[in-house]
């Protein structure tokens, strides 16, 4: 390998809830420490629960929430989220990803990109009742 280092890239996936903007503060937390670019990721289910207007509106804030903080936003509508991200990842180059799950939550998004994805590092943001 030459001199230089690998470049980071940090993933943030979000979802209209306002447990999004601290997903967003650690991307740009870890972008800011490592110099990396910072991506925004939402990807819309085609038969998702979202589509409401306050959903809407919560996107909107979360995109230029991220936008502010650095982020390239993206937006995509998929069939399979799961794919779309590990797609992305792929596309990206994506070294880092930062996602939101609850607590009890094993067999969720974080535990599917790990085993799909070992090389990302993963950075899992708990979703709280506060």
């Amino acid at each position: 390998m030459s001199g230089g280092s690998q470049l980071i890239k940090v993933l943030v996936c979000i979802t209209p809830q306002a447990n999004g903007m601290r997903l967003i503060d650690k991307g740009h937390e870890i972008s800011l420490h490592s110099d990396a670019e910072l991506h925004i990721f939402h990807v819309e289910q085609n038969n998702c629960v979202f589509h409401t207007e306050e959903s809407a509106q919560m996107l909107d804030t979360l995109f230029r929430y991220g936008s502010e903080r650095g982020g390239m936003v993206h937006a995509k509508s998929a069939e399979d989220p799961i794919a779309a991200i590990k797609n992305f990842i792929k596309n990206k180059g994506i070294t880092d990803l930062v996602l939101g799950e609850s607590p009890d939550s094993r067999a969720g998004l974080s535990a599917q990109m790990y085993r799909a994805m070992p090389h990302v590092r993963l950075h899992i943001i708990y979703k709280t009742d506060s």
